[in-house]
Order: C-alpha cells, then sequence, then structure tokens
C-alpha cells in the first residue's frame, strides 16, 4: 500500500498536486520571459523539486511522479543529444533499461535499517516504489523485445550513428553502470539481496547495456506478414537470449517472493508466468497450426496453465504462513 490511511492518500495526493502546479507556473512564467529555458529544462526543475519534496515531505506519489518525470528528461534529453548525428535509438532504449536496474537496485538500498513505527513504514512504501517501478519496466522491455515485433523493432532501432559517437550518452550510460554497481556493493555488503538476485541483476542489466552499442542489425527476414515474424539467424539467436533471460526473470521473481515472504512478488510473477506462456503461443505457433486446433489449444493450454499456476501460487503463499506461524 502506498498510503496508510485514505486521509493519508488525499495529503499526497494535495502535495503531488502542489508540484504539478509549480511545474505548470515555471512553463507560464518562462513563455512571459520570452522562453530563456528550453521545456526541457523546466521538466528538469521540476522533477528535481518534486524528489527533494518527496524525501522532505516523506510523499510516496512525489516519489514516483519524480523518478518516472526524471526519466522522461533523460530520454528527451538524450534524443536531443543525437538528434544531429542521428544516433541509433537503441542506445536510449538500453538507457531506459539501465535506469529501471537502477530502480530497483536503489529499491533494495532503501530497505536499509528502516527506523520503527510510522517512519518505519514510509521507508518500506519509499522501497517498494523504487521495485515495483524498476522491475515492471525491465520485465515489460524484456518482453517486448522477445516478441516477433521487438526484434523487428530493435532492428529498426540499430539504424542510425552508433552510441560511441554521442559522448553524452554514452557518459549517461556509464554513469548509470557505474550507478548500478555502487548500490549492488553496498546492498551486498549490507545482506540486502540474495546471491541469486545479485547474478540475476547484473546478468540483466549487462544484457540491456550491450544492445546499446548493437551495430545495423538483420533480424527478421522480409515480407514477414501477421502475428508472427520469420527471423534470420541471428534473429533467432536474439529471441533465444531474449525469452530465456525473461522467462529466467519470471521464475526467479516467483521464487524471490517465497524466499522475502512477498505475497505481491509471487502474484507478480505467476501473473507475469501466465501472459508470458500465453503470449508466446500466439507468437510461436500461430502461423504452424490449423486455426481450429490452434484455439482448441489454447483453451486448453491456458485452462491447464491457469489452474496449475494458482494452485503453485496458493500453496507457496500458505506455506509462507505456516512457517511465519511456526517461527512467531
Amino acid at each position: 500500500m502506498v498510503a496508510s490511511s485514505r486521509e493519508d492518500a488525499v495529503s499526497q495526493a494535495l502535495f503531488l498536486l502542489s508540484f504539478i502546479f509549480l511545474g505548470i507556473t515555471l512553463m507560464r512564467l518562462n513563455q512571459e520571459m520570452n522562453y530563456p529555458l528550453e521545456w526541457q529544462s523546466i521538466l528538469l526543475i521540476s522533477s528535481i523539486a518534486g524528489l527533494i519534496g518527496a524525501y522532505t515531505l516523506k510523499n510516496v506519489y512525489l516519489l514516483a511522479v519524480g523518478l518516472m518525470s526524471t526519466s522522461i528528461w533523460w530520454v528527451t534529453q538524450a534524443a536531443l543529444w543525437g538528434d544531429g548525428v542521428n544516433l541509433a535509438p537503441v542506445a536510449i532504449v538500453a538507457g531506459i533499461g539501465l535506469i529501471a536496474t537502477l530502480f530497483y537496485t536503489l529499491g533494495r538500498l532503501h530497505e536499509w535499517s528502516p527506523p520503527a513505527g510510522r517512519h518505519g513504514q514510509r521507508a518500506k512504501r519509499f522501497a517498494l516504489t523504487y521495485l515495483v517501478l524498476g522491475l515492471v519496466s525491465v520485465t515489460v522491455l524484456l518482453f517486448i523485445l522477445s516478441t516477433g515485433f521487438g526484434l523487428e523493432g530493435l532492428e529498426e532501432l540499430t539504424r542510425g550513428t552508433p552510441v560511441t559517437d554521442v559522448w553524452q550518452v554514452l557518459l549517461s550510460l556509464t554513469i548509470f553502470v557505474i550507478a548500478i554497481i555502487a548500490v549492488l556493493v553496498v546492498t551486498t555488503m549490507k545482506r540486502l539481496i540474495f546471491p541469486g538476485e545479485l547474478a540475476g541483476v547484473l546478468i540483466v542489466a549487462a544484457l540491456i547495456g550491450a544492445i546499446a552499442f548493437l551495430p545495423e542489425q538483420s533480424l527478421v527476414k522480409e515480407h514477414s506478414y501477421g502475428l508472427s515474424r520469420e527471423l534470420t539467424s541471428t534473429g533467432i539467436i536474439w529471441a533465444s537470449i531474449f525469452n530465456i533471460a525473461l522467462l529466467a526473470e519470471l521464475v526467479g521473481i516467483v521464487f524471490m517472493g517465497y524466499a522475502r515472504r512477498a505475497t505481491w512478488l509471487i502474484n507478480l510473477g505467476a501473473f507475469a508466468l501466465f501472459i508470458f506462456i500465453f503470449v508466446k503461443y500466439f507468437d510461436w505457433f500461430f502461423s504452424f497450426l490449423n486455426k481450429s486446433v490452434f484455439f482448441i489449444g489454447a483453451g486448453l493450454l491456458l485452462f491447464l496453465l491457469g489452474w496449475g499456476m494458482e494452485r503453485g501460487r496458493r500453496r507457496m503463499i500458505a506455506r509462507m504462513h505456516s512457517e511465519t506461524v511456526v517461527q512467531q
């Protein structure tokens, strides 16, 4: 939960609105002064003010909006940096993935010795905000890249000037990587992250960072139509990498939820696994099976899958509760 009560939620929402109006006011003043600042500069100022306000006022809503607006600022600024040389957009996509990974690691860092009482609950909600934003964003990115549509898009995104020719974007990506490693070092020293979780974060960060340096790729054969895409040999390799990484991440989320006694992680992982198998069934078999067989098979598969996953999810949650009762 992001608010302890209805009154707390209303209070946080009012503070959020005040900072939104701050941004609108800055834009109006900028207009009256004949635009001395670019709009992205105003966005950055408003985002920084929102983040400062979030920690000062202990406002979770402000934190979430501040993190998202800061990310949007970097995306727009990186696009402007690379506009003159036609930067390959894949570098910006990699930056989004690295920012999301950094959010996840910062979420684990925020779990470091939270104080007891009301402030402890706020610190826990701050950690949860970072974790959810980072985890969902990385999962969605890997999910898109693991599909035929995503690989076709990746092929388009690799066309342009390499990131090594735009030092501002390259420096930004380097800072993101250094920040991720630094936070992981601290979380490891404080035992806030499991060894398997640490390995998973490093692998995902390395995979996302690597795509920023991809040369122009040929991943999808020409004249591919319908829901599926006919991939080249290179496309098959990348499809395998992204699908394996995504499947490993989703399974890891479920087991991490069990290890951390976090029901929301188990539910998130189980739901994402269901969506993963559903989409992959369409992505892989739509063009190869008779349509009647395809939809009958889809119905049976999803019924068995949903029944099995729900049964497993309930067992894991029940086991968690029983172990908690025994420990108490």
